[in-house]
């Protein structure tokens, strides 16, 4: 099956016309919002190897480090030069304008923070995740992790991901994580200290619901009652209660060296500046 990404906004009217089988190759559109797609179609083509998330991954299983990082820069700045360049400029949308640059933006950070994660998966023999050098995060301001305008591309869902498991491992001395409910506290904490609003409702409900069975049930309760409480639209919050409302409820026996629960009131988030988090 082929498919192509479309950017539609309220009053758009596109007509395509295409060979079946033959999609990308060639179709053509006509219609309002028609400038905004061809310009999307033609970005993608250009540079559809730097979005193939497959294709990246294999890459930077064989590039060192440092080498990944001028690769990352050299495609960011071809992608910039794209934009700046295209003829057509003048006749796309801002939003549609917004969206190309926060892909390729978000296309240098998530590639960066995936790098160790990935390569310390590629086998259970490897205990540790190699930290970035420092040099390469000197201008990455954690703070501004958390993006609204960028919720709807792909590149920063993406990166929210390794974002958070990158300095979930920090705060696990870099130490790959034994059990999932570690992993899962330490993530929760990340997610709590930087992202805001739709990231945080976003990276911690996909958390769950990717891995919620295998977290204990009182962890996923703490995390699922931050989500329902700052999810005002309720649009997270119900998807985690329908797949774990029954496992939020399992009391399991407590651990023979008797530690706190995440949902007991003496129990303390300690968050990346050694400081409780509330």
């Amino acid at each position: 099956s082929q498919s192509i990404a479309l950017f539609l906004q309220d009053g758009d009217d596109i007509k395509l016309n295409f060979v079946s089988g033959k999609l990308s190759e060639t179709i053509a559109m006509k219609g309002r919002g028609s400038d905004n797609n061809t310009f999307l179609l033609k970005f993608m083509a250009d540079f559809k190897d730097d979005f193939n998330k497959q294709l990246m991954e294999d890459k930077m299983k064989t590039t060192g480090v440092d080498a990944w990082e001028m690769l990352l820069f050299d495609r960011k700045d071809k992608m910039k030069n794209y934009l700046k360049n295209y003829d057509g400029k003048a006749n796309i949308a801002e939003q549609c304008m917004m969206y190309v640059q926060n892909q390729i933006n978000y296309f240098y950070y998530n590639n960066l923070f995936s790098y160790p994660i990935t390569n310390a998966n590629r086998s259970t023999s490897i205990l540790t995740v190699s930290p970035l050098p420092k040099t390469m995060l000197e201008s990455f301001d954690k703070n501004a992790a958390s993006n609204d305008m960028a919720m709807y591309c792909e590149q920063y869902r993406n990166f929210l991901t390794f974002f958070v498991t990158y300095y979930a491992s920090e705060m696990n001395g870099f130490n790959k994580f034994k059990d999932y409910n570690t992993s899962a506290v330490k993530k929760y904490v990340v997610a709590k200290e930087y992202l805001h609003g739709e990231p945080f409702l976003y990276y911690l409900s996909q958390f769950l619901l990717d891995n919620g069975e295998k977290v204990n049930p009182e962890t996923v309760k703490r995390i699922y009652t931050d989500v329902d409480g700052e999810d005002k639209n309720k649009l997270y919050a119900p998807l985690i209660k329908e797949k774990f409302g029954k496992w939020m409820n399992t009391k399991l026996p407590k651990d023979k060296e008797g530690k706190l629960d995440i949902v007991s009131p003496d129990y303390k988030l300690i968050g990346l500046n050694g400081k409780e988090v509330s």
